[in-house]
């Protein structure tokens, strides 16, 4: 009996382990948003956000990012430690070594599908050991992307509050907005660059907030292509000073051009938007006050806290800063109290607790000049 009860302990720890292994190794096969299949793990707890998905992903599963941007301190400030603690930062660059992503290990790499985009999901996913998925980062598939990556991160829950703020606020916009005839609508010049002469043409993704508001914007340039960010595909793009020759920029533009143009605004966003570096150099330069609206006070800063409110990334993120941007554009087709929906939206997707003061402090970035 003692001989046979030791043999049937055996098998029973036996079983055991089998299944532990099973369940560790379990995966189930999806079709992402692109319509690929991919075998992904069953359970899964960190996930590289490439480039534009760092954003949504923070808002799905903040626990489960592995990395994030180099924030600001003030960035930091209004976010939780989910999602800037243990985190993958670049430091002074914008593109993390392969060996950096080989440490995190991740169990999922999220990327973002954009036509202009060269894939790399094959790449990665044999560089890195990890299944890739992809996603729409397109503003009218939002709903959906939340819902997958719910579904996915065993998240559903809050894939459906995020889906709801969407149709509770997002929706109604552009609703309001199409209903604009095209001869009533803002004109808007977006300001790009250290100088403020470079832009986004009409039909861009990095101005998808502007048109989803109802605003058009006036330049008349091509559409430029970008590569991906994120891990980088070849390892000698991995340098800031090899990035730049290598990465395509917004076209360039002439004051003249923009005074011809005459948008009724100019939005203003650049790299180190805190300091105001464009903002600065459009209202110290004596040329830009050809410029009806920097003559008369029509410009607005993009606010970055904590990601920026418009572009750069576009992703998710914007939400916010179309709601933000339509009441700026259009104050009497939109009634409604930004401040309630800012602390809504920051609650939803960052996860933290905005005060009414801090709210007010993030609206004023708008008008620097009125601080």
């Amino acid at each position: 009996m003692t001989l046979k009860r030791t043999f049937n302990t055996i098998i029973l720890i036996v079983l055991f382990l089998l299944t532990v292994n099973c369940s560790c190794n379990a995966e189930t096969i999806i079709i992402d948003m692109a319509g690929r299949e991919v075998r992904i793990p069953a359970e899964i707890n960190k996930v590289l956000a490439v480039g534009h998905c760092i954003p949504i992903i923070a808002a799905i599963a903040p626990n489960k990012l592995a990395n994030n941007y180099n924030l600001s301190d003030q960035s930091k400030d209004l976010l939780p430690v989910s999602i800037t603690k243990g985190k993958l930062i670049p430091e002074n660059r914008r593109r993390y070594s392969e060996d950096e992503v080989k440490k995190i290990a991740p169990d999922l790499i999220v990327m973002e599908i954009n036509p202009d985009f060269p894939d790399h999901s094959a790449e990665f996913e044999k560089k890195f050991n990890a299944p890739v998925v992809m996603i729409s980062q397109d503003m009218h598939k939002y709903k959906e992307a939340f819902t997958f990556l719910g579904d996915i991160l065993d998240k559903k829950e809050q894939a459906k509050k995020l889906s709801d703020f969407i149709i509770n606020y997002l929706e109604p916009i552009e609703k309001t907005a199409q209903s604009i005839p095209k001869d009533k609508r803002v004109s808007v010049y977006y300001a790009e660059g250290k100088d403020g002469l470079m832009s986004e043409p009409q039909g861009s993704n990095h101005i998808q907030a502007l048109e989803y508001a109802g605003g058009i914007s006036v330049a008349q340039i091509p559409k430029p292509k970008r590569p991906p960010l994120g891990p980088p595909p070849q390892k000698n793009m991995t340098g800031p000073g090899k990035e730049k020759k290598l990465r395509p920029r917004p076209n360039n533009v002439t004051i003249e051009q923009i005074s011809k143009w005459n948008p009724s605004y100019i939005l203003v966003w650049s790299p180190g938007a805190e300091e105001l570096t464009t903002w600065n150099a459009i209202t110290t330069n004596p040329e830009w006050q050809t410029v009806n609206a920097v003559k008369e006070g029509k410009m607005i800063q993009v606010p970055s806290i904590p990601y920026s409110w418009f572009d750069r990334p576009p992703g998710s993120n914007r939400i916010i800063g179309t709601i933000w941007l339509a009441k700026l554009l259009y104050p009497d087709r939109y009634d409604f109290n930004l401040i309630p929906i800012m602390q809504e939206y920051f609650k939803l997707f960052y996860h933290t607790q905005l005060s009414t003061e801090q709210a007010a402090n993030l609206l004023k970035i708008a008008h620097p000049n009125q601080q």
